[in-house]
């Protein structure tokens, strides 16, 4: 009797340690899965000719999440993701899109690299100095970043066009997150939403 009293305790606790080792396993590929570096890259195409904003939206430059152009109309921006697919946002939209992206303040920008070609056929001297202009902007936040931001990588070059009509510009950003931090935004914006529901209610009363 005492033996069989034995057994099973001892299985109770080899149970017990088995138990505990999964949600030491469980809890420790959680934590990884939350921490790990998702380094999204944004690439932005702007042709002055076609009037249009190319974009692409990757991570780890393999794995396509979007993609699509960008479109100044009438009622406001359009956004074509397919040829049957497009998101509008109208003017009026335009002015809360601020507080909107505020969550994303929290992610790094940790490398940028941009390429702008300008030219004016029948004013080069404008375009030069605009050309100028550009470049003393860019070495101007290459100082700033550099003492603000040393972990940003900053690539960007100015290409000056004469006798010839260009205005393009191409970007790529790459910007590092994890699950933890878009957790975290999500956490952040539904108690904002909550606040601001709580307030104006007693606003109302």
């Amino acid at each position: 009797m005492k033996k069989d009293k034995r057994v099973l305790l001892f299985l109770y606790i080899k149970n017990i340690n088995a138990n505990i080792k999964f949600v030491i396993i469980a809890a420790i590929l959680t934590y990884i899965i939350l921490i790990f570096p998702l380094f999204l890259n944004l690439q932005i195409y702007y042709s002055a000719n076609l009037k249009r904003v190319y974009f692409v939206i990757d991570l780890f430059g393999m794995l396509k999440i979007i993609s699509g152009y960008i479109e100044i109309i009438k009622e406001g921006v359009c956004i074509h993701l397919t040829k049957n697919k497009a998101i509008i946002i109208e003017n009026k939209q335009l002015l809360g899109v601020g507080e909107k992206v505020k969550p994303l303040k929290d992610y790094h920008i940790i490398r940028v690299h941009s390429l702008t070609e300008i030219g004016l056929a029948k004013n080069n001297l404008a375009a030069f100095s605009a050309a100028f202009i550009l470049n003393y902007i860019n070495q101007t936040l290459d100082w700033y970043f550099y003492h603000d931001k040393p972990y940003l990588v900053l690539d960007n070059k100015i290409n000056y066009h004469e006798d010839e009509n260009v205005l393009n510009l191409y970007m790529k950003s790459t910007i590092i997150f994890n699950l933890l931090m878009i957790l975290l935004s999500i956490i952040k914006i539904i108690m904002e939403k909550i606040i601001y529901a709580i307030i104006y209610r007693q606003q109302q009363n």
